[in-house]
């Protein structure tokens, strides 16, 4: 799916959780956390929204950049003691070696993200929640395309529903614009 679609599940899945939560505040916390949860997963794939926020645009190049960070991350974790650092330098340098569709879109990689997002937990629950909201959603909606995901990764299988959709095509467009139609519904509720 595109990062439009993966962001508006994302965001239409955390308003739908959100809104037995008090406050407007919480609600927006966890549906940004939750949009940018859903892109996450797509950092393996170079011409994704996210990924393309790495100036470098060198394959081999971006991929050294990615095991660069995460040896920082590490580096920074030991010095600062920041243990939730380490598992986010882990999934940043295994960016490194991950082809599209394979590590990131993984139980292994939803379980490093939700380690490292339940030791960030105490600076802002809602937003870290939404964040794992999003990466989850990602997650279930590319298992809806006609190449699903290396879910047990690093088992090579690709699993996948049995109705799928072509990425990019028509039945696609027809679920954005459901799901911005339903973003709007939920967020009126609001107002």
């Amino acid at each position: 799916m595109q990062g439009k679609t993966h962001m508006g599940i994302g965001a239409a899945v955390a308003l739908l959780i959100a809104r037995k939560q008090p406050g407007i505040d919480t609600t927006a916390m966890m549906t940004i956390g939750a949009a940018v949860g859903a892109l996450i997963p797509d950092l393996d794939h170079d011409k994704s929204k996210i990924s393309n926020l790495l100036p470098v645009k060198n394959k081999l190049f971006k991929k050294l950049c990615y095991v660069l960070i995460g040896a920082i991350l590490v580096s920074a974790g030991y010095s600062y003691k920041l243990k939730y650092l380490y598992f986010g330098a882990l999934y940043i340098a295994l960016l490194g070696f991950a082809h599209h569709r394979g590590f990131t879109h993984s139980l292994l990689a939803l379980g490093i993200i939700s380690v490292a997002v339940l030791s960030l937990r105490d600076h802002n629950l809602w937003f870290y929640n939404g964040l794992v909201i999003g990466y989850v959603s990602h997650l279930i909606s590319d298992m809806f395309t006609k190449r699903g995901i290396e879910l047990f990764f690093p088992c090579k299988k690709n699993i996948r529903f049995i109705i799928t959709m072509t990425t990019g095509g028509k039945i696609e467009a027809v679920l954005n614009y459901a799901v911005t139609i339903l973003i709007v519904f939920l967020v009126s509720r609001y107002i």
